[in-house]
């Protein structure tokens, strides 16, 4: 199973109307069971955010409960 990315616009919350955030963004990357999901103004925001706590994920399994 590959690892799959999806993008959508959302609602937004009163926090991201108060940021002026024109419109939100989620998304989402999972692979089998590891699932996260990033958010921004932008998709590419919302992108660059679910990549990074993908890095992250990986890390943390890359390193194993013993380290």
């Amino acid at each position: 199973m590959d690892r799959q990315v999806e993008t959508r616009r959302v609602r937004r919350t009163w926090l991201e109307k108060l940021l002026l955030w024109g419109r939100a963004y989620e998304t989402k990357v999972s692979h089998g069971p590891r699932e996260v999901i990033g958010g921004g103004p932008t998709p590419e925001a919302s992108q660059e955010d679910a990549e990074r706590q993908w890095a992250e994920v990986e890390k943390t399994i890359s390193s194993g409960p013993n380290s």
